[in-house]
């Protein structure tokens, strides 16, 4: 039976040489068994002028236990509530599925 993280006793040890990346597109996201894997993308135009045409490169691929990818989701909600109550960010109405024509 796995640990789980939370009966595990720990203390944060930052490691500074770990660097930040930055990614402005998810490509990618799959669950299988018990991980969920995540593709973060950055997006580079080739010239601005006067078409618009770029690249995308990967980023990072980030993999987690599916328990850990819960724990992002709620902490993302939360975090994402907050702005929109600063009025940071407005939660747009998702698509509905066509009604399907008889």
């Amino acid at each position: 039976m796995p640990i789980q993280v939370s009966q595990v006793k720990t203390l944060y040890v930052d490691i500074p040489a770990v660097s930040e990346t930055f990614a402005d597109y998810v490509r990618l996201i799959v669950v299988k068994d018990t991980v969920m894997r995540i593709e973060l993308c950055a997006i580079r135009l080739d010239d601005p002028n006067p078409a618009q045409t770029g690249k995308m490169y990967p980023a990072v691929r980030l993999v987690m236990p599916i328990p850990t990818a819960m724990q992002l989701h709620e902490l993302l909600s939360q975090h994402l509530a907050e702005l929109e109550k600063q009025g940071v960010v407005k939660r747009t109405e998702a698509l509905l599925p066509a009604e399907p024509k008889h």
